[in-house]
This record gives C-alpha cells, structure tokens and sequence, in this order.
C-alpha cells in the first residue's frame, strides 16, 4: 500500500512535506514531494471520472444543477448520473 492508504495518510503526506522543506528541496529540479499511492492507476482512473462519486474534474455527481449543465454544455456526456455510482464493496452486494 501506498502512504496516502493508511489510516494516517494524510498525516504520512504533511509530514512528507515537511521533510522536503526540512531538507530544501521545494522550489528546485527534481525536487518537492511525490506520495505514490498504492494502486498504480488509482489516480487516473479519479481523474477520467471512474470515481462512483465525482465526475472528470472532480465534481460531484450529486451537484446536479452546476455539473450536470457545464459537462452537457460541453458535449462531454450525453447523459449524467443522477445519483453516485457503486463503490466495489456495494457492488458484490447489489449482485447482477
């Protein structure tokens, strides 16, 4: 598992952070901080919009006014959603 999976993640990437800064390396080449998670392509697939809750961009699909209008406007979806999607546990239960 990645760092940020943990039940402290957010805590593991503050003090990932601070380390860098401890050590000047923000600002520089090659620098900086990079928590990798522990799925390779967990990220990705959050920000193609595979995400039960969020669309593309992060937006939420129970938003429905504001995301549901800017992705149409866009020609970007046909049609949206109207309530969030399963998450994997849910869908072993719901069955086919």
């Amino acid at each position: 598992m990645g760092i940020t999976q943990h039940i402290c993640g957010t805590d593991n990437v503050k003090s990932l952070a601070n380390l860098a800064m401890l050590c000047g390396n923000v600002g520089i080449e090659g620098g900086g901080v990079n928590p990798l998670r522990g799925q390779n392509n967990v990220q990705g697939a959050c920000d193609m919009g595979a995400c039960p809750m969020s669309t593309r961009a992060y937006r939420r699909v129970s938003d429905h006014g504001h995301t549901r209008n800017a992705w149409q406007r866009r020609g970007a979806v046909e049609k949206l959603p109207a309530k969030r999607r399963l998450v994997v546990t849910e869908m072993m239960r719901a069955g086919p």
